[in-house]
């Protein structure tokens, strides 16, 4: 097991250990910013954005195929009427 190095939480200023995932005083603010629990949340809230984009880019090519549809339906319903 290597040897732990203490660190000092940047949040609230309590101590803890490189590799610690919680401040064991703050609960949340992390020993160092890249093990961190806030680290953790920014990096799924970003992969949560980029699916976000995704979906909603096929829901506008799904509404524009539906419109398309729509617009079809309706010229066939006007030579129908006619």
């Amino acid at each position: 097991m290597p040897e732990e190095t203490s660190a000092t939480c940047e949040t609230c200023g309590g101590g803890g250990y490189i590799g610690d995932e919680l401040c064991s005083s703050c609960y949340g603010g992390g020993v160092l910013p890249t093990t961190g629990v806030l680290q953790h949340i920014a990096k799924e809230a970003a992969l949560a954005r980029e699916k976000a984009t995704e979906l909603e880019g096929k829901v506008d090519d799904l509404m524009d195929r539906c419109n398309d549809i729509m617009d079809k339906c309706n010229d066939i319903f006007e030579k129908v009427s006619e």
